[in-house]
């Protein structure tokens, strides 16, 4: 076969990895990642991406422009999506198309981005393969569990003080950080994963203000912007603080303790009469955050909630177990193995 995953954003590439190694290692098929360059995509952070995920000789770096006539001319047998545009339908004229979403978060966008038709979308759980195939039922949807958590389900490396915080880049907790946070929860080691947007957009510039006064603590590790798999993170930390994020899920589908960092600061455009923009950016899916998480409604709370989780690891242990079945569906290590049957099968 001839398997092109189209890496429109670089993040997309954990998603990726564990499903195109499986392919790799049939010298029977090509494999190509293709990054999409434009306004938001630099050049040298695709590079240093490419670099140090040591997929150079795999990897195509094309102008947002040049992506369809690319694939037209080429005619892989399967593109491979993170995320659908307008455009994906095109493809469907030269080639088979695979939708393996990025994320399993709880905004809007994790079913309405199946409007856009492709040949297949690869699915995490009975929940969201019912739901969507209720929204879409001419669509094509398998339920495979999500391939990112593959390589790191039978690994852990936390020292019982290590906590992880990664916020989404909107709505995100991170403004009502303190900027001494480190010193007032000096017991504990922090690591620090912030979403590539977070880096990349300008509207979100006080996110990286925040992480150059708290590199300076002997506490904290930064994770540079071009490090895209937060799951070595997660392997190596006992507690994660996030807030409205897909890796809440990952978390808990590692058997760890999560707080809920139920807190953000809103652009104005999300306030008050226009609050309801919020609720429709996000999913009802959200409800879970509160079923499986140590919620804090303030920076203030979240002292208590990480020595109750480092106390408790097995806080709201049986509401994890039940949400990973319902939402991340297969945890079995054979989700990219799934994946790729299905691909030799259909081609």
């Amino acid at each position: 076969m001839k398997v092109f995953f189209d890496t429109q954003e670089s993040y997309y590439l954990a998603q990726f990895l564990p499903v195109a190694s499986l392919l790799l290692n049939d010298q029977n098929h090509e494999v190509k990642f293709i990054f999409h360059q434009n306004e938001d995509n630099d050049l040298n952070h695709i590079k240093k991406v490419i670099d140090q995920s040591l997929i150079s000789e795999h990897s195509i770096i094309l102008k947002k422009a040049q992506v369809d006539d690319f694939y037209k001319l080429q005619k892989p047998n399967w593109i491979i999506l993170g995320n659908t545009s307008i455009s994906s339908e095109k493809y469907l004229n030269h080639s088979k198309t695979a939708l393996m979403q990025h994320g399993i978060g709880p905004k809007s966008c994790t079913y309405s981005v199946s409007r856009i038709k492709t040949s297949v979308r690869f699915v995490e759980g009975q929940h969201r393969l019912n739901r969507l195939k209720s929204m879409f039922p001419d669509q094509k949807f398998i339920d495979t569990g999500f391939a990112k958590l593959d390589p790191y389900l039978n690994s852990n490396n936390s020292d019982g003080k290590t906590i992880l915080y990664a916020p989404t880049f909107f709505p995100s907790s991170i403004e009502l950080f303190p900027d001494n946070f480190p010193d007032l929860l000096k017991d504990y080691n922090f690591i620090i994963k912030l979403h590539s947007f977070s880096f990349r957009k300008d509207k979100y510039r006080d996110h990286v203000k925040k992480l150059k006064i708290w590199s300076q603590y002997s506490n904290v590790e930064i994770v540079d912007s071009y490090q895209i798999n937060i799951l070595p993170f997660m392997n190596k930390s006992d507690i994660l603080i996030s807030d409205a994020s897909s890796v809440m899920f990952e978390f808990i589908a590692l058997g760890k303790p999560l707080i809920w960092s139920n807190f953000y600061k809103l652009r104005w455009s999300y306030r008050g009469p226009l609050k309801y923009r919020l609720k429709r950016r996000m999913d009802t899916d959200q409800e879970f955050f509160r079923k499986i998480s140590y919620e804090c409604n303030s920076f203030k709370e979240l002292n208590t909630g990480i020595q109750e989780l480092m106390k408790n690891p097995n806080y709201k242990l049986e509401a994890r177990k039940e949400i990973v079945n319902k939402l991340v569906g297969k945890v079995d290590g054979q989700c990219s193995e799934r994946i790729v049957t299905y691909l030799k099968e259909n081609l």
